[in-house]
């Protein structure tokens, strides 16, 4: 009697065994053969900036600049010395312009220099402060660069 309980749990165990994979196999055959959704992209639209218009610069004459410093001329829009301003530094103009055809250096009575310098087409500058700091622009289109 002992055998036949014991035959009779081993059926039921393997029945219920057999019959939990099968199950689980036909569910994961399924599964598998499944096609796999593929993600939507989601696009959100990009907002586009208002354009604002921009502050006109209000700019002050420079610490350095004299009373005598100023502007002869007016410079063409987009020429070389339309880009600059009385009291930048030589090194500033020289960096955003370039280099001058020529150069008149002049001694002052107070011992300091004053530089002039020639360009082609624009006309000349004048730096003070021992030919550091833009004192002076002449405009003239018709320059040949030299003194």
């Amino acid at each position: 009697m002992r055998h036949l309980a014991f035959v009779a749990l081993l059926l039921v165990v393997v029945i219920a065994g057999c019959a939990v994979p099968a199950n689980d196999a036909g569910n994961a055959s399924k599964i598998a053969s499944a096609p796999t959704p593929t993600p939507t992209p989601v696009v959100t639209p990009t907002p586009t900036p208002t354009p604002v218009p921009a502050k006109p610069v209000k700019r002050k004459p420079a610490k350095n600049a004299s009373a005598a410093s100023q502007i002869t001329g007016k410079p063409a829009a987009g020429s070389k010395f339309s880009m600059l301003r009385i009291g930048m530094t030589r090194h500033q103009v020289e960096a955003l312009i370039g280099l001058p055809g020529d150069v008149k250096t002049t001694q002052l009575k107070n011992g300091g220099t004053r530089d002039e310098t020639f360009y082609q087409h624009e006309g000349v500058l004048s730096f003070s402060k021992n030919g550091t700091v833009l004192a002076h622009i002449s405009v003239d289109t018709a320059a040949n660069g030299y003194q």
